[in-house]
């Protein structure tokens, strides 16, 4: 075998390999595209699912505002009832400590009253005779 025939051996094996170099090529390069579409599909999903989080969370922000400010009226006017009851009951308290107060005087003059009374009797009983 002459040099020639030897370099063309080699030159065909070289052409053999580069043209199985060339399949794994396009194959890898095939591949990439698939992983890339299916990297920008999921990066996609993502974006949506990350967009939907957001839209929940403010609404719940929303919703969680609207609660608070509807607990916060409810408590200004149980504020607004308690100060109101605590007059009226402060009101009838006096009335009723006044009208104790009253009562204890009259008792003390009633019972003034029938000691006179008492006193008055036997006196009279005896005058009678």
């Amino acid at each position: 075998m002459n040099n020639e025939e030897k370099i063309f051996n080699l030159l065909e094996k070289i052409y053999v390999e580069l043209q199985d170099t060339k399949a794994e090529l396009k194959s890898t390069k095939t591949e990439l595209k698939d992983t890339k579409t299916e990297l920008k599909t999921e990066i996609q999903q993502n974006g949506t699912s990350i967009k939907n989080i957001e839209s929940e969370l403010k609404d719940f922000r929303a919703e969680t505002s609207t609660n608070f400010n509807n607990l916060e009226d409810k408590l200004n006017d149980l504020e607004g009832t308690n100060a109101a009851n605590h007059v009226s009951i402060n009101s009838r308290l006096n009335k009723v400590s006044d009208d104790l107060d009253f009562l204890t005087h009259k008792e003390f003059q009633t019972e003034k009253e029938i000691f006179n009374l008492r006193k008055r009797l036997p006196k009279q009983k005896r005058n009678l005779k």
